[in-house]
């Protein structure tokens, strides 16, 4: 949100350094119309998070488990880079599924049930935003599931909000 529109961070040593993804105005439009978000868990303090992340980096197979979910980021990317956003939903997903390997203190039965309930209602893929057990879930929802996803979500009483990528970061107005 500081920088506005789709980033990329890369985390090195100590510093990190974060790079625009540039987006054709075309798939800009296609990610304004096809992104939503779904808050989920309760407010929390995400350095209970962190710290859970932290003791959970020393078990085996973590690293690898990192390792995954960065080259996933990077992958995105440079599709999203390209113009190729055809699959963002699988993407989406799979980085959703690696992250919820990271640990029990990712997800919790709620947001499963939550997420379960937008896939099947026409989500085509997602993944939580935040440290985890709160936060948002984004999904894609391609146009012509859209109008069946929305009323799937306001039957069940499922807040959903439109997404919006704004190009100019965070200002003061």
């Amino acid at each position: 949100s500081a920088f506005g529109g789709l980033c990329i961070t890369n985390f090195e040593n100590a510093t990190y350094e974060t790079f625009k993804i540039s987006l054709s105005p075309k798939n800009m439009g296609f990610m304004n119309s096809q992104l939503f978000m779904s808050p989920v868990g309760e407010t929390r303090k995400s350095s209970g998070i962190h710290e859970m992340q932290r003791k959970e980096s020393k078990e085996i197979g973590y690293e690898q488990k990192m390792a995954s979910i960065v080259s996933l980021a990077n992958e995105c990317a440079q599709l999203l880079g390209q113009g190729k956003i055809e699959d963002l939903g699988s993407i989406l997903e799979k980085g959703w599924n690696f992250k919820r390997s990271l640990g029990d203190f990712i997800s919790n039965k709620n947001i499963d049930q939550r997420y379960e309930f937008l896939k099947n209602s026409g989500a085509e893929g997602g993944r939580l935003l935040g440290a985890g057990m709160s936060g948002y879930l984004l999904v894609l929802v391609r146009a012509e599931k859209q109008l069946s996803f929305l009323k799937a979500c306001n039957d069940k009483d499922v807040p959903i909000e439109r997404v919006y990528l704004d190009l100019d970061g965070a200002r003061i107005i």
